[in-house]
């Protein structure tokens, strides 16, 4: 009566790992900065916000990005 109980518990841990979500991977989004600035490439993280070069970035004029060139740029979320 044992083999049957363990072939019971196998299937049980099989099937819950099959339903476990996929961990969290960071999807890059690359801004072009106009026509002669260069790109920078924002992190989204788990949480829906936004890091550059691993700090928290939230854009605005509080926080400006450099181009190429020595340029300055603001950033600003437009439709969420």
């Amino acid at each position: 009566m044992l083999v049957p109980c363990a072939l019971l518990a196998l299937g049980l841990a099989a099937r819950g790992a099959e339903s476990a979500p996929p961990p969290f991977q960071s999807e890059p989004v690359e801004v072009a900065l106009g026509d002669n600035g260069g790109a920078v490439t924002l992190m989204v993280t788990e949480a829906g916000d936004y890091t550059l070069d691993g700090e928290p970035f939230t854009g605005g004029a509080d926080n400006p990005v450099e181009g190429d060139g020595g340029r300055t740029y603001v950033l600003t979320l437009a439709d969420g």
